[in-house]
């Protein structure tokens, strides 16, 4: 092995080690995401709970002329919102991480080629599971984003369908 061939080597070992650490990041990073996701939908379905319930005492003996009851409703809904955005981020995906399975190598005919190509390939695998990781990353990062939007559009949901209750009741 000429002296070019063994930095090559090394070349394609760091590359590859550093492959592998961005897929442990990634899936740091998405555990992290999977525990904000389930926090945030427990705390939501508990609010929303508790927000539609306090509506269906408001409009008990059906009294739908109750303000406070449309407010409520106004909170609950996107509250629930809320939880269905959290759930769907901290769905079970197929995520993809450091390493394979020996036969992966072993199938292939890996004993027949230098070392280096073979090193070079599993690079490339590891590129493709990075990119596919950091898709369902976004994916689960803009549902969270929207979970809390509506989370936050809850007092304004309750304001709007409070001022409609009164205007029509005027």
């Amino acid at each position: 092995m000429s002296e070019f061939d063994e930095e090559y080597l090394d070349l394609t070992k760091t590359v590859l080690r550093q492959g592998e650490l961005v897929l442990q990041d990634q899936l740091t990073r998405s555990l992290a995401s999977d525990q904000r996701a389930t926090t945030l939908a427990g705390m939501f379905t508990a609010v929303a709970l508790a927000v539609l319930g306090f509506a269906a005492h408001a409009f008990e003996g059906g009294n739908l002329a109750s303000p406070a009851g449309w407010a409520a409703i106004g909170a609950g809904l996107p509250l629930l919102g809320s939880v269905a955005f959290c759930v769907w981020c901290a769905r079970p995906v197929p995520f993809a991480s450091v390493g394979n399975e020996p036969e992966c190598w072993w199938s292939d005919g890996v004993e027949t080629r230098p070392l280096v190509e073979s090193l070079r390939n599993e690079c490339a695998n590891y590129q493709k599971r990075i990119t596919e990781n950091s898709q369902d990353l976004k994916r689960a990062a803009r549902a969270l984003r929207f979970g809390l939007g509506f989370g936050a559009a809850a007092p304004l949901g309750a304001i709007a369908f409070w001022s409609w209750s009164v205007w029509v009741a005027a």
